[in-house]
């Protein structure tokens, strides 16, 4: 696991950058891990990222919109926000908040890392989230012995069987949880928000896994 996993709950790798930047550090070491047959890089495609920054919004914004309503429109526009090369501004913001992106959102994404139970929220949903897809998307290229490569196809089958499934509410319920009830005694130990991100992954992966993997039936 990458260095900055570690002591997540007060990381010293972050501050200073925007959090659009720390997810995109955090998406390329969890793609780099799964190692798949990737020759146009879908994976690292601002797409990918636009998908799972949608799942975690309800995370860094209690006040979000419902992650399932009118998806595919502010998919594309978040996918759009992170292709420029600056921070949101001016004009664009309120662009963003009318397909349902939440002003609250939009700062925390194009803001600069603060330490917040917002941003910790965000974080590990963004680690659990796109792990349990990607261990998905392995299974379903293990079927497909013929065809190594992933196709943006398979990455939206994958996407699609966690986010209409209940482990995806269990897990953001069960990170608000951990979050919001954070001890003392966990603030001073910060290695365990990572080990509740790698128990939630070890939770919630199982039943998508059963259902994807043809060899666990």
């Amino acid at each position: 696991m990458p260095g900055y996993w570690r002591g997540l709950a007060s990381s010293t790798h972050f501050p200073g950058n925007l959090l659009r930047d720390c997810l995109g550090i955090i998406h390329k070491d969890i793609v780099k891990i799964w190692n798949f047959s990737d020759p146009d890089k879908i994976l690292e495609d601002n797409v990918v990222k636009a998908m799972i920054l949608e799942l975690v919004q309800d995370l860094a914004d209690p006040d979000a919109s419902n992650p399932n309503s009118g998806f595919s429109e502010k998919l594309t526009t978040i996918k759009a926000s992170l292709d420029v090369a600056t921070p949101l501004s001016g004009p664009i913001a309120p662009v963003i908040a009318g397909v349902g992106l939440s002003v609250m959102f939009v700062n925390w994404l194009f803001g600069v890392y603060t330490n917040t139970p917002g941003t910790l929220r965000s974080l590990m949903g963004y680690i659990v989230d796109l792990t349990i897809v990607l261990e998905t998307l392995f299974w379903l290229k293990a079927a497909q012995p013929k065809n190594p490569a992933v196709s943006s196809d398979d990455v939206e089958a994958a996407f699609s069987s966690y986010n209409s499934s209940e482990e995806r509410v269990k897990v953001h319920r069960e990170i608000r949880s951990y979050v919001d009830n954070m001890s003392l005694l966990d603030h001073a130990h910060p290695d365990n928000a990572h080990d509740e991100v790698l128990r939630l992954i070890k939770a919630h992966r199982r039943d998508l896994i059963g259902a994807t993997n043809p060899a666990s039936r």
